[in-house]
């Protein structure tokens, strides 16, 4: 399902520098736990079973993150027009779980419309969510969530992860109301 917003900053930041793009999940963590202000973290400690809360992970991300979403940006001006391009960006999410930790993660990747420029990223795109899940007691879970601010865009999906796990919303993150 194509969902249309404006990445128009999408890869601004890792273009210019100010952000690493990560290439496997621990960089994402390393670097929300050094409290950096391209990064944002939760700790949050839930009533809800550890095998609720994988469950849940695993079914959520499935059905809502799993994301091929178009946007249109624009390229420029030539001749006194303006030009714009359609750019499809797809999410994949990969949950594991164990006894002792189920792990998400959500990764992007442009797939049509633009090329990265720099370092080539991981076949299923840049890891920018992370979210390790703990049990804490028989009725109870420890989530640590770790997001890079690669665009304001996909805060939704972090949003919608949170909303899920503290048993807000089990809405899907709707990405059409995104901006950067």
């Amino acid at each position: 399902m194509n969902h249309s917003y404006s990445f128009a900053v999408l890869f601004a930041g890792l273009l210019s520098g100010c952000i690493t793009p990560a290439a496997i999940p621990e960089t994402v963590v390393d670097v929300a736990k050094q409290h950096n202000s391209q990064t944002e973290s939760d700790i949050i400690d839930t009533h809800q079973s550890y095998a609720h809360i994988s469950t849940l992970l695993k079914n959520k991300s499935g059905e809502c993150l799993r994301k091929q979403v178009s946007s249109e940006m624009y390229a420029g001006t030539s001749g006194g027009q303006q030009h714009y391009l359609t750019q499809i960006v797809a999410f994949t999410p990969n949950v594991t779980v164990s006894n002792q930790k189920t792990r998400l993660t959500l990764q992007s990747k442009i797939i049509s419309g633009s090329t990265e420029i720099g370092m080539s990223p991981p076949p299923d795109g840049w890891y920018y969510l992370v979210v390790d899940v703990y049990p804490a007691g028989k009725n109870n879970s420890r989530v640590e969530m770790y997001y890079q601010k690669t665009a304001s865009s996909y805060h939704v999906t972090y949003d919608a992860v949170k909303s899920w796990v503290t048993g807000k919303s089990l809405s899907c993150p709707d990405f059409s109301n995104s901006t950067n």
